[in-house]
């Protein structure tokens, strides 16, 4: 896989028959137990393809990317999605199959955080 910098991501679950056909760009978010599938079988067929995911993306938890898919920067991938195909810059998709909910005018993850984010817990002694 190909990843940028300042990636997040949890427990995800990228394809591993050929995971170097994942690219993740800068400042991307991938939800939990997302999955990025380059290749799938059927009775007949075999499929690869490459997954491109732009800068400043959020892919929510438990969203299916497909193979050969491309997501475009600052886009958005709503919670339980199946994305089947590319989603243009600055848009938020949704839904199975995953279609355009809104186009994104305004980016409110323009300003980057400054890593390592300081997170402060007030939990009482015991």
């Amino acid at each position: 896989m190909k990843i940028g910098k300042r990636v997040g991501f949890a427990q995800i679950y990228p394809d591993y028959v050929l995971p170097e056909a994942i690219e993740i760009g800068d400042y991307s978010i991938i939800g939990w137990k997302a999955k990025l599938t380059t290749h799938e079988y059927t009775q007949d067929t075999q499929r690869y393809g490459k997954i491109k995911i732009g800068k400043n993306v959020l892919i929510g938890a438990f969203s299916t990317i497909r193979g050969g898919v491309k997501i475009g920067d600052n886009s958005i991938v709503s919670f339980c999605s199946f994305v089947n195909k590319d989603i243009p810059p600055n848009e938020m998709w949704g839904g199975v199959p995953a279609k355009k909910i809104k186009i994104i005018t305004e980016n409110k993850w323009k300003k980057q955080p400054n890593f390592p984010v300081r997170i402060e817990l007030n939990i009482p002694p015991n």
